[in-house]
């Protein structure tokens, strides 16, 4: 299906002030294009976070077709982009947000090359009970402005700012072009399968072995009997991408009918994804494996820092200085406890917790964008329990009011 076996990557970064605000448009657009002359390979350019009108430094990779090549590439974008802010006295943020101002991040691969759309669209649905395993395995945005240390992924929570949604699932034969889902089908332009569900990582090393995995796992899945997702795996999927954003690695998940570990789950996934790595030339995987076996994803980190200010912009600088180090996450893990697995989440709970008075009916649906159908009969079970009141408006649709 695969022709040639190709990945690539599109990693969003920011470049901010010593005072952690932004820089203009033009001092980024400058920079990418710096990077593209002195690293020819390079496709590096801009992008934004929406509603903020903040210029993000998107680092791509190119097309890549082996580890070694994947490793050199990363670390030569990295080293430049050091020599860049030092010489300019501006601060490199990698990660899943900026922590004083919110704004969504993420680590973007794309897989290739596929040239037939519905080949490609069948095993981009069967993806689907599979990205919320990479949602929490990836989960680096714990601290978003005034929110903090309740989820491990606000990134998530919040859609990627809608940029990273639910896929819409479709039939093959009638699939059409759409974009902004969590595995979204490229056909003409960039012809590839790509998984948008990642936050962006903090670390080169992560990086690099999140897209390794990544693609390593999608190629072994097509190399499978997959099935398309039934109405009950795609329930599952959008609830179990609500718990990976709330506990990340110490997630339980309902899978495939069953309760498990997210980690069992990413084991399980490993070993498929395990003949391709070693086809791309990647003979071991050595932080994934430790954060798998300690349930410690880059959120723990974020989080055991955060606690020590409570204070976002504090932590914003914090974090600053402490990845100039691009070891600071491997140093990190090796000393870090194994954390227990958590509880499975109570999904009526969650959206009773988010019900006051009057609340809308959108604003519900945008918590985990279950089908329409699904979600609202659970709002009508919580009204039969008497949890709840409904009431219909012409003007602004369901309202619902907690008991």
């Amino acid at each position: 299906m695969f022709e040639p076996l190709t990945f690539g990557y599109e990693w969003e970064t920011l470049l901010l002030k010593p005072n952690m605000m932004p820089l203009e448009n033009k001092e980024v657009k400058d920079t990418a294009s710096l990077l593209r002359n002195r690293l020819p390979w390079c496709r590096t350019g801009l992008d934004i976070i929406p509603y903020f009108g903040v210029t993000l430094l998107e680092l791509k990779s190119g097309i890549l077709e082996g580890w070694d090549e994947l490793v050199e590439r990363t670390e030569s974008l990295i080293e430049e982009v050091t020599k860049i802010c030092k010489k300019k006295n501006w601060v490199f943020l990698p990660g899943g947000t900026h922590p004083a101002y919110g704004g969504a991040l993420g680590l973007h691969t794309h897989i290739g090359s596929v040239h037939n759309y519905s080949d490609a669209t069948f095993l981009a649905n069967a993806m689907t009970p599979y990205i919320p395993a990479l949602a929490a395995l990836m989960a680096n945005s714990p601290v978003w402005a005034s929110l903090g240390d309740e989820y491990k992924s606000y990134r998530i929570l919040r859609h990627a700012d809608r940029c990273s949604v639910p896929r819409r699932i479709s039939d093959p034969d009638f699939a059409y072009g759409s974009w902004g889902d969590d595995t979204s089908v490229k056909i003409g332009s960039k012809p590839t399968i790509e998984l948008r569900i990642a936050d962006g990582s903090s670390f080169p090393s992560i990086a690099c072995e999140y897209i390794a995995f990544s693609s390593s796992f999608l190629f072994g899945l097509a190399e499978t009997k997959v099935k398309l997702p039934t109405k009950e795996d795609y329930i599952e999927s959008n609830l179990n991408r609500w718990r990976a954003a709330k506990d990340g690695l110490q997630s339980t998940f309902i899978f495939k009918g069953r309760r498990e570990s997210v980690c069992d789950i990413l084991g399980d996934m490993l070993k498929i994804a395990q003949p391709n790595l070693a086809r791309i030339g990647c003979r071991e995987l050595k932080l994934i494996p430790m954060m798998i076996e300690k349930r410690q994803a880059q959120a723990d980190m974020q989080s055991l820092i955060f606690k020590q200010t409570e204070d976002s912009h504090s932590f914003s600088c914090q974090m600053a200085n402490i990845l100039k180090d691009v070891t600071a996450f491997a140093k990190y893990l090796k000393m870090a406890p194994v954390l227990e697995p958590l509880e499975l989440l109570n999904i009526e709970e969650f959206i009773l917790s988010k019900i006051g008075i009057e609340t809308p009916y959108k604003e519900l649906y945008d918590l985990l964008r279950l089908p329409h159908n699904i979600l609202q009969d659970r709002l009508n079970l919580l009204e039969k329990k008497g949890r709840i009141k409904i009431e219909m408006t012409p003007e602004k649709g369901e309202l619902y009011t907690r008991k």
